[in-house]
């Protein structure tokens, strides 16, 4: 079977076409893989980082049998550029679309790591014993070479998994020795997980950004300091685990953002004054329609008719033209008797 795997959920961009056996049947054989940083710039990285992969294999997108896909936990653009590139990818081809959990994928490769090295271990030790050698030789040989099955099981501590969650937090998750999600994912601050460390039991850290908090964990970075292990194609597929090539349709992909949106539909408008205080007003002064009706019911007066103002001003005007010539005849004869008397 001849699998696409990509993960956008961190600041790297994976992608990788490997071919899985019929049945799991030993270890799938990566043809091709691109790890490369990649911070908001996910959507112009990813398809031409698709391309490439394919090319280099001798492979064209056509061949691809599934793909796997990291669903996170990631920051929102960049996380889900992967999740509709990989629906789309299997929408236009018509083949299966797994997602995984991004730090379930690190974790796999941890723990292939873990089982390389205690299978190779126990090689050495076996190859230690020399042909034909009694039990009591054979155990001696197994405890010269440097206890094998003692560094076997070191190695398979359980595992704290973190990767950068920006805002001053990251997403983790913990691991038993087997390599089994126990707790997370989650999000939260460095200070907040480092209080937890004793409590899951972990006893090594990995993971994109286990190097800046290693010491405040108090846990040793694997395989080695500053690894910054991301995901990886090979890390994607195992952690799908039996899932792939099972023949069952799987269940959409669905990301874990574990943090809500920043961007939200507005809400009401606030109200700058309580919502009773609006209606009291509302009866006390009626709306602009029931002003217009009032208008319409009571017209202005006739255009001869004064208003209260001008009642006011008729009165102080000068009276009839009658009235004016009475009181002028009146002051001429005062003016005679005053010319008589002289």
């Amino acid at each position: 079977m001849l699998v696409l795997a990509l993960d956008t959920a961190t600041d790297a961009v994976a992608v990788g076409l490997l071919e899985v056996p019929p049945g799991r049947d030993g270890s799938p054989t990566v043809l091709g893989a691109e790890v490369r940083p990649g911070a908001r710039q996910h959507g112009e990285q990813l398809m031409p980082a698709v391309l490439r992969v394919c090319a280099a294999a001798g492979h064209a997108l056509a061949d691809v049998d599934a793909v796997v896909c990291g669903a996170g936990p990631g920051p929102f653009t960049g996380l889900r550029v992967g999740l509709v590139t990989a629906a789309g990818l299997g929408d236009a081809l018509g083949v299966p679309v797994y997602g995984v959990c991004s730090l379930d994928a690190v974790a796999a490769e941890v723990f292939g790591a873990t089982e390389g090295a205690a299978a190779s271990a126990a090689a050495s030790g076996a190859a230690a014993a020399p042909c034909g050698a009694t039990d009591g030789a054979a155990a001696s040989g197994a405890a010269a070479s440097g206890g094998a099955t003692d560094g076997a099981a070191a190695v398979a501590d359980p595992l704290l998994v973190v990767s950068d969650a920006r805002r001053r937090e990251v997403y983790w998750a913990a691991y038993d020795g087997r390599g089994r999600r126990v707790v997370g994912p989650a999000v939260g601050s460095p200070a907040e997980v480092a209080s937890r460390v004793a409590e899951l039991g972990v006893r090594r850290v990995a993971g994109p950004v286990a190097a800046a908090h290693a010491e405040l964990f108090g846990l040793p970075e694997f395989p080695s300091a500053g690894a910054a292990l991301a995901p990886t194609p090979a890390g994607l597929v195992a952690a799908a685990g039996a899932e792939l090539g099972s023949g069952r349709e799987p269940a959409p992909p669905r990301p874990y953002y574990l943090r809500r949106p920043d961007a939200v539909p507005p809400g009401e408008r606030k109200r700058a004054v309580p919502a009773a205080e609006h209606q009291l007003a509302a009866a006390q002064h009626p709306p602009a329609a029931e002003h217009r009706l009032a208008a319409a019911q009571h017209p202005p007066a006739a255009a001869g008719h004064r208003p209260a103002a001008g009642h006011q001003l008729a009165a102080a005007a000068p009276r009839s033209a009658a009235a004016r010539s009475t009181a002028l005849a009146g002051g001429r004869e005062r003016e005679h008797g005053r010319g008589d008397l002289g």
